[in-house]
């Protein structure tokens, strides 16, 4: 797996996490989560 990949998927879960903690609604959070992991994903393979 490229060094890119891991980082990038670390980022994305970084920024997840603060998502997630300012964020109350369970709904809410799993999109949010998501959303930002598919937009590091897609990022980490250009």
């Amino acid at each position: 797996m490229p060094i890119g990949v891991v980082l990038s998927t670390a980022i994305g879960l970084a920024a997840s996490a603060e998502t997630v903690t300012f964020t109350p609604n369970l709904a809410a959070m799993i999109y949010f989560t998501n959303l930002s992991l598919l937009v590091w994903l897609r990022i980490a393979s250009l």
